[in-house]
């Protein structure tokens, strides 16, 4: 029991993050099994079990001590109290758990036969229409969820995970998203896809089993604008007091058409003045597929630092840098700072996860963010700062119109968006 202890101890002080808390993180590049722990407090665990049992054995091995001391009454007393301690811990984590448990069972919505024996409209729709799998091939829910992997995902379930789920066990019908642990990077960001702009291929649909149409779900919740745009592209089959039931064609997300349609436009707009573009040079090998090079940095580096040129001090502006994620363990965070022309003091401070990606291209992501400045002539600080990054193609531009440039010989871009692989 003793060597137990000591052992989780070790693991206590590893939990705790011994010794790289003292300025020896370096260690970790020579540790390459340990810089697989996700959540190295976890470990904690493993001291809770081992101290629980060595305390059980010393307050016998007390009283016990006691009792041959001739302090038999105190002996007794002192063990009903860790008991009554013991117990009362114990109560009270059971309590909070069954009352979790009355609650749902009280609500009509979580009973069985609610699940399993719906009476909502949509579902009667969906039983109406036969055998779904013969029309669509999976659910899309809106709001949107993706819980699982790793760098990236929402932190959040909505009423259409619910929904999506009853939808799916009434149905057969596979769910697009996720909510679940240890997702696949790859998976995650080919369904993370369907949002990104038209513009952009998705790779999910070549690997969809057919040309089938994708049902969407839509709950009463706020709507990001590209799930609007995909409520755009489909067909209302169906709308009750919670839920919206529409068709949407594969064909519909197809990039193609709309690469087309930009390119053969593009050369007819005319260019911007107030616009900032950086790229940099690409290394022997080392393109990105967005074309050109890119960025690395360990922890943090400044993408651009001064005033947009010939700015409008009524416009909005919009920065968008492109992140990579494929063999990244975190992404970073944008941040861009407003500082005053003349003082250089801080106006605004604005801060963009990456990981709540919209974007997606070639497993990189484009965080960006939609800024109107105080005063045209202000100076704004782009930076990326997190783990080790890469990045490439920034582009600062006017938010509400559409901006063309070549950034790379060849490669069209529409907004900091591809047109061209």
């Amino acid at each position: 029991m003793r060597v137990g202890l000591y052992a989780g101890l070790l693991t206590l002080l590893f939990a705790w993050g011994v010794p790289f808390i003292w300025g020896l993180e370096g260690l970790l590049n020579y540790l390459g099994p340990i810089r697989q722990f996700r959540s190295i407090g976890r470990f904690a665990w493993i001291f809770y079990y081992f101290f629980t049992v060595y305390a059980v054995f010393y307050f016998y091995q007390l009283g016990r001590y006691l009792r041959q001391h001739r302090a038999g009454r105190f002996a007794h007393m002192l063990l009903l109290l860790v008991v009554l301690v013991w117990g009362w811990e114990g109560r009270t984590a059971l309590n909070t758990w069954v009352q979790r448990m009355k609650n749902t069972n009280a609500n009509p919505d979580y009973t069985a036969r609610a699940l399993l024996h719906p009476i909502d409209t949509y579902i009667d729709y969906l039983n109406w229409q036969g055998t779904p799998n013969s029309t669509y091939q999976a659910i899309v829910p809106l709001p949107y969820f993706l819980l699982g992997p790793e760098q990236f995902g929402t932190n959040d379930i909505p009423a259409s995970a619910y929904e999506a789920m009853r939808a799916s066990l009434q149905t057969g019908l596979p769910i697009v998203a996720s909510s679940m642990s240890r997702t696949s990077q790859a998976q995650g960001l080919a369904a993370a896809q369907l949002l990104s702009a038209p513009e952009l291929p998705k790779t999910l649909l070549a690997q969809l089993p057919s040309r089938k149409p994708l049902l969407l779900l839509v709950t009463e919740e706020a709507l990001t604008p590209a799930e609007r745009r995909l409520i755009s592209l489909s067909k209302l089959l169906l709308k009750d007091a919670h839920v919206s039931l529409y068709e949407l064609p594969v064909a519909a997300l197809e990039a193609t058409p709309y690469r087309q349609a930009v390119l053969a436009a593009a050369p007819h707009l005319p260019a911007r003045s107030d616009v900032v573009r950086r790229t940099w040079p690409a290394a022997s090998g080392t393109a990105s597929p967005l074309g050109g090079g890119s960025l690395r940095s360990p922890q943090a580096a400044v993408l651009f630092n001064g005033p947009v040129p010939q700015a409008v001090d009524t416009a909005h502006y919009e920065v968008s840098v492109w992140v990579r994620v494929v063999g990244m363990s975190n992404l970073p965070i944008l941040r861009i700072q407003e500082l005053d022309a003349q003082t250089g003091q801080q106006i605004e401070n604005y801060e963009v996860p990456s990981r709540k990606i919209v974007e997606v291209y070639k497993g990189w992501t484009r965080p960006c963010f939609v800024l109107r400045p105080h005063h045209p002539a202000n100076r704004l600080v782009v930076r990326l700062e997190g783990d080790p990054f890469e990045a490439a193609h920034l582009l600062i531009r006017p938010a509400y119109i559409d901006v063309f440039d070549q950034p790379v010989a060849g490669r069209t871009f529409k907004n900091n968006l591809p047109l061209q692989d």
